[in-house]
């Protein structure tokens, strides 16, 4: 995978051409009525057709301009108990992942289902890694397009030998989630994707946005990761500070500043010890913690590491085993709940030594391009 480069840490200043409060209300608007006329259909199909599996299909990355809000048109697909689509992914899991696993994580918030397309022809390994994204995500479905299977070389095997994967038990969902952070991209599109991927490489988690912490997403998560976005709707803010002070991980690094919409300084940025000179600086608000990482993003060098090792310090305080990889090698797994389940993206086979619990490694083999179940209980 290729990543675009990170933008530079720069404090937010307010455009004072076209206000940002102008236009996040009209971004507002503009995806609200979009979501409107989703939901009309789902509701108007529901009626003609009440036992009937329906699906919104959807998909894309959410710039502003295709009016797509995903967490919002999973909450209307769940209010009748309907589902979303997503016609997103393509050969790279960490790609698929970024780009489906907003609308998993608001799906099973609000009770909505949700199934894959791809958005292209994919070749086997592309093949091996929706099959990864699906049963970690326990999507519904998985619809592949001819001739992957058939025509494409090795599709068949791939198919063999990933099928029987779909509808595997997944009783744990991950105890991390990173913020969307919708209001900073409304404002300054890009970065939040490569960042996504990169992280994924290294530890598994949900991706939940503001909209879905206004209605208390947060509840189910330990941690919140902060990875992008300066900019915060104040009501926002004040809801991830009194998670955090209820008990609530929050973990960010260098973004260069927290800011409200007005330019102001955010209410996250007090919960945070900037000062110190310390990295990682801890600092416990009411019963939870804040962790900050004086390390931005750049093209030399990254948090990622340094945003593991945090994650691999709170394993005994929340009793999850939160990075059972941890390295960034296209190594990718997940501990679903009495197993974890390993894909190998690289081209050779590999010996890796995994964290199968808390205290607890060992090591696996995992073949190039396979996914491989590891039992841990």
């Amino acid at each position: 995978t290729s990543f675009a480069s990170f933008e530079e840490v720069t404090p937010f200043v307010p455009d004072e051409t076209h206000s940002s409060r102008a236009r996040l209300d009209f971004l507002n608007w503009y995806r609200g009525r979009m979501t409107k006329w989703a939901s009309y259909w789902l509701d108007t199909a529901r009626i003609y057709l009440p036992r009937t599996a329906l699906y919104l299909c959807t998909g894309g990355d959410g710039q502003p301009a295709h009016g797509v809000d995903l967490s919002a048109q999973c909450k209307a697909a769940g209010k009748v108990e309907a589902g979303v689509r997503l016609i997103s992914e393509t050969q790279d899991y960490a790609m698929n992942f970024a780009l489906t696993r907003l609308a998993v994580s608001a799906s099973r918030h609000y009770g909505a289902y949700y199934s894959f397309e791809p958005a292209t022809l994919v070749s086997a390994e592309g093949l091996s890694a929706r099959f990864y994204n699906s049963v970690t995500s326990k999507a519904r479905g998985l619809h592949t397009h001819y001739p992957t299977v058939l025509v494409q070389p090795g599709g068949i095997t791939s198919w063999r030998n990933e099928y029987h994967r779909l509808g595997s038990p997944v009783t744990r969902r991950p105890a991390v989630a990173l913020l969307y952070p919708r209001t900073s991209l409304s404002l300054k599109w890009g970065g939040f994707y490569e960042k996504a991927m990169l992280l994924r490489d290294a530890f598994a988690f949900d991706i939940v946005d503001e909209s879905m912490i206004q209605d208390e997403a947060l509840k189910r998560y330990r941690v919140l990761v902060i990875a992008a976005g300066q900019v915060f709707e104040e009501k926002d803010a004040a809801r991830i500070v009194s998670w955090v002070e209820s008990g609530g991980v929050l973990v960010t690094c260098d973004l260069g500043g927290f800011y409200s919409v007005e330019g102001t300084e955010s209410t996250l940025a007090s919960i945070f010890d900037t000062a110190s000179g310390r990295s990682p600086a801890v600092k416990e608000v009411g019963e939870g913690l804040a962790i900050y990482i004086a390390k931005g993003w750049s093209n030399d060098d990254t948090p990622v590491a340094a945003i593991v090792e945090a994650l691999d310090s709170l394993g005994t305080r929340v009793q999850v085993n939160l990075v059972p990889d941890g390295a960034v090698d296209r190594i990718y797994v997940s501990d679903l709940g009495g197993y974890l389940l390993a894909y190998n993206a690289g081209s050779e086979d590999v010996e890796r030594e995994l964290q199968v619990g808390i205290g607890r490694r060992q090591k696996v083999k995992l073949p190039a391009g396979q996914v491989t179940k590891i039992i841990t209980e």
